[in-house]
């Protein structure tokens, strides 16, 4: 049976975690231990966190003694978890639902394309407008999408080995991830480093959307204002300039950053002509030019 490490990052999630906990414990063909990282709750969530996992015996927790961003909890998970120990990993939010054949289903294909690295669609619910729709991604067409893009949301996510090996190499608590997008990172180091990534078109997560989410998946004008709002204070540009510092090179990706960074006429131009190479939905691609043409980014 294939040893699997779950990595749970949690914050104040007492509404969502029972549930979230209760799907994890229901996975099948695979067995798990469930590692979680709170960072730095309120009293009473600890509490209930530590009354609610107590009788669980494949469970291991661990407390901040300050307040950690998402992309910092995950970070120190992956720094805790003693890698060699287990067959594969996956992320975990505390606030969503999985299908029970979801780690079976992802490690299967991963096996059966000899792949490292899996992603896959999800359902999306919103608590604030009860309603729900399928999230499908479109990774994996462009050779350097990475460079703008995760695969999907980081709870689809389950890593061979190797690749989260690297992962661990590769990073390290530091300011500098605080605001950075962990799922996008991981992506971004697996592609870069050669690992071959997969994406299935099935929805296995349940991906709760409510007014407490510090990441989510926005749809209509919400969305659309979330992602105006990161291009205009720049922290989508910043975050593609974070990549260089952990993610493998070769000479296209070398020349890319020195073109971003110089945003000058003649790179604009090499940007927009190699567009294609950077997003994987048409749509996507046009709307990556005119922010290379207007220099939004």
């Amino acid at each position: 049976m294939y040893k699997v490490c779950i990595l749970l990052a949690t914050y104040n999630g007492s509404k969502y975690l029972k549930s979230q906990l209760n799907s994890l414990l229901w996975q099948s063909g695979v067995s798990i231990s469930i590692y979680i990282s709170d960072a730095c709750s309120d009293e009473d969530e600890v509490r209930y966190l530590l009354d609610l996992t107590a009788d669980i015996e494949n469970v291991k927790l661990f407390f901040s003694s300050k307040r950690l961003t998402p992309s910092q909890n995950f970070f120190k998970l992956i720094k805790i978890v003693d890698v060699e120990d287990y067959d594969y990993f996956a992320l975990c939010d505390q606030d969503d639902i999985w299908d029970p054949n979801k780690l079976l289903f992802s490690i299967n294909n991963l096996i059966d394309t000899k792949s490292s690295f899996f992603s896959s669609n999800l359902l999306s619910y919103s608590q604030q407008f009860s309603s729900a729709h399928y999230i499908k991604k479109h990774p994996g067409n462009a050779k350097y999408d990475y460079l703008f893009q995760g695969a999907s949301a980081g709870c689809t996510y389950v890593l061979r080995k190797d690749s989260m090996l690297l992962i661990s190499q590769k990073t390290y608590l530091d300011s500098d991830l605080a605001n950075a997008s962990h799922d996008w990172l991981i992506y971004a180091i697996c592609r870069s480093n050669g690992f071959k990534c997969i994406h299935a078109n099935e929805a296995l997560v349940f991906y709760r959307q409510h007014l407490d989410n510090v990441w989510g998946s926005k749809r209509g004008l919400i969305g659309m204002f979330g992602k105006l709002k990161s291009i205009k204070n720049k922290w989508y540009r910043n975050h593609i300039s974070l990549l260089q510092n952990y993610i493998y090179s070769d000479a296209f990706v070398a020349e890319f950053f020195y073109r971003f960074k110089s945003n000058n006429f003649k790179s604009i131009i090499w940007l927009i002509i190699n567009s294609k190479k950077f997003r994987n939905a048409g749509s996507d691609v046009f709307l990556l030019r005119l922010l290379f043409l207007f220099r939004l980014i």
